[in-house]
């Protein structure tokens, strides 16, 4: 992992983006792989106490059909101390592989489904309500199935007093037509809670943007168009309050990472004017959902974090697919 602060980027990264604009706007339809859905910011305030995310023993599931019993189930122990008041609880379910068998007899499934259907629940509790939910998908014929992010607040189901364990069940709830299939990347759970006096502000950023480059060595040129510029992703952090004080970024990408994890992974971060590449290597977990938190340096106002997969246009490596899906700020005042 590489870190690199150089002033000039703070400058290079707005151009970045204005030109990205600028390129998409041309770009035909079909070329959705691009960092063409960015996350959006939906939560900011002041906490006095922590902002945790773990994903527990979530792991990637096998093709979940309608017309079979698979139940995914994954155990999240998550410690909120005693006294403390939770003011945010979000559980995130992030799914790819979505589509109906509209041919039963092919080995080709036909047609994406663009929200597939699930119930979701913790500790056997009722099914939870959707939230929020955010797509993607490639947009051209071959394998053209979404993945996405859906995010249930769950701020009833989590409860101070020390570790906790919540164990999330998952079934594919669609009784329709055909048989429906979806794969399961990985469950999240955050939390934020006041605890005690010391003010911190956070910023917590949802989506899902579908991102894929690659080099074409016979061609020379990048397929699709789309070289590591254009596949990058942003989420865009208001209002911050300028101090001496670094915060915390978390990031969550699934599909990001190398096999076996902890191998040279091409793609980078960027916060304002630091930048970190190979960042998202699969560890702790796999090459099918990474998540990493660094310290970064806040400016006053407006800050971005970018996901980038590959490292430059001259870099002829990439991670292939990654979906950057969260970015949490945590920065104390």
């Amino acid at each position: 992992m590489i870190r690199k602060s150089d002033l000039s980027l703070h400058i290079g990264m707005t151009m970045l983006v204005l030109c990205a604009a600028l390129i998409l706007t041309a770009l035909p339809a079909a070329a959705n792989y691009t960092g063409d859905k960015n996350l959006t910011e939906n939560f900011s305030g002041i906490i006095t106490g922590e902002m945790n995310y773990t994903i527990g023993d979530s792991y990637y599931s096998p093709k979940m059909w309608s017309n079979d019993d698979y139940v995914y189930t994954t155990t999240i122990l998550e410690a909120i101390p005693n006294n403390a008041e939770p003011v945010i609880a979000r559980l995130y379910v992030y799914w790819s592989w979505s589509f109906n068998d509209t041919d039963p007899t092919s080995t080709k499934y036909d047609t994406g489904v663009p929200y597939p259907e699930m119930n979701v629940t913790i500790n056997g509790g009722q099914p939870l309500a959707l939230d929020a939910r955010y797509n993607d998908t490639k947009d051209f014929d071959g394998y053209n199935y979404p993945a996405g992010t859906y995010c249930y607040d769950v701020i009833g189901n989590v409860t101070p007093g020390g570790v906790k364990s919540y164990v999330v069940n998952i079934t594919n709830s669609y009784n329709g037509e055909y048989n429906q299939s979806f794969n399961i990347a990985g469950v999240g759970l955050l939390t934020l809670y006041n605890y005690t006096s010391s003010e911190k502000e956070y910023r917590i950023a949802e989506g899902h943007d579908m991102l894929y480059d690659k080099y074409n060595t016979s061609t020379s040129s990048w397929e699709n168009g789309i070289p590591p510029t254009m596949a990058t992703s942003y989420a865009f952090l208001t209002d911050l309050t300028e101090n001496e004080n670094n915060g915390t970024l978390t990031t969550v990408v699934p599909f990001a990472g190398t096999n076996p994890p902890g191998g040279t992974a091409y793609n980078v971060l960027f916060f304002n004017d630091q930048e970190w590449v190979g960042l998202w290597d699969g560890i702790p977990r796999d090459n099918n959902f990474a998540y990493e938190t660094v310290n970064v340096t806040v400016i006053g106002g407006n800050n971005t974090v970018g996901f980038r997969d590959g490292v430059d246009n001259a870099t002829h490596t990439t991670d292939l697919q990654m979906d950057p899906a969260n970015a949490f700020l945590l920065h104390p005042l």
